[in-house]
């Protein structure tokens, strides 16, 4: 592949990750508008509405837990929590798919050439493994955090137990890839840590031709990754009056009073275009070096 060819591919694959990204968080937030009880929306609306940073930054535990058993029900062992939480961790590896061909773009290409049968019921096998029970895990240990904020009242609890949420799902992803791969004899114990620093961490695939471990690794932090885009969300809907005028060009995506958790969607889709935004020229200019 040319350089304009990968130049292609990697924006093919970025613009398709953001349709993706922007798209599912559109319907979730549209699906909790449409199913969840009216003082769910009445906490939310005041909520967002108090500009107390301390205040809205504690409250969020309640609002986010109410979006939280919206989606995946009150009852952590049912299949309606199991097979969303499926769901959601098949589309985060598509996600990460997206985001590996951005990145190595002639890797992605040469596992496109040689994609089979056998390749695919490897790839399965690995998003069970590596996806589907550590994801599930995970959303469990999610959902204990979410209980220990909501009875928390300090902010800095807040913060070091959202700390924690992301060490604890660091760990759970790291110890299913560290089984998985020494059961399938991918790679030695002692060659773990030199795998997981040069291919795991960068996203890049150490055959050149097959997919990076990273896509699976990254995924798991979906839940983690929304309680981030949650909080930047609420605080940027809470903080609109120093931007006003913006706002005021996307009434229909902010209206807060009425439709809280849809405007929680349209902030959310906002924060994450800006950090593709910055994304883009990092990434560039790390390629080219």
């Amino acid at each position: 592949m040319n350089i304009i060819e990968n130049d292609i591919v990697s924006l093919a694959a970025l613009l398709g990750s953001w349709v993706i990204v922007t798209g599912g968080i559109w319907k979730l937030f549209d699906r909790i508008e449409g199913v969840a009880a009216p003082e769910a929306k009445k906490s939310v609306s005041q909520w967002l509405l108090r500009l107390d940073l301390e205040n809205h930054f504690i409250r969020w535990a309640d609002t986010f837990s109410e979006a939280f058993d919206t989606i995946f029900g009150t009852r952590h062992l049912s299949w309606r929590c199991f097979y969303r939480s499926a769901i959601a961790s098949l589309i985060a590896v598509l996600v990460m798919t997206l985001f590996w061909a951005y990145l190595r773009p002639e890797q992605f290409m040469a596992f496109i050439d040689r994609f089979n049968t056998e390749v695919f019921g490897w790839m399965l096998i690995a998003s069970v493994s590596l996806n589907l029970i550590p994801d599930y895990l995970s959303l469990l240990e999610s959902r204990y955090i979410i209980s220990l904020l909501r009875n928390s009242t300090s902010m800095p609890e807040h913060i070091a137990l959202i700390v924690l949420d992301f060490i604890a799902t660091f760990l759970i992803a790291l110890i299913a890839l560290l089984i998985f791969i020494i059961f399938v004899d991918v790679i030695t114990f002692d060659g773990f840590l030199a795998g997981f620093l040069s291919n795991v961490l960068p996203l890049s695939s150490p055959g050149g031709s097959q997919p990076s471990f990273g896509i699976w690794f990254y995924s798991t932090f979906f839940t983690s990754v929304w309680v981030w885009i949650y909080i930047l969300s609420g605080i940027l809907l809470s903080t609109r009056k120093p931007i006003d005028l913006f706002i005021t060009k996307f009434k229909r995506f902010f209206d807060v009073e009425k439709k809280p958790f849809l405007s929680m969607g349209g902030a959310s889709i906002l924060v994450i275009t800006a950090m593709y935004l910055v994304i883009i020229p990092v990434v560039f200019v790390l390629k080219g070096d």
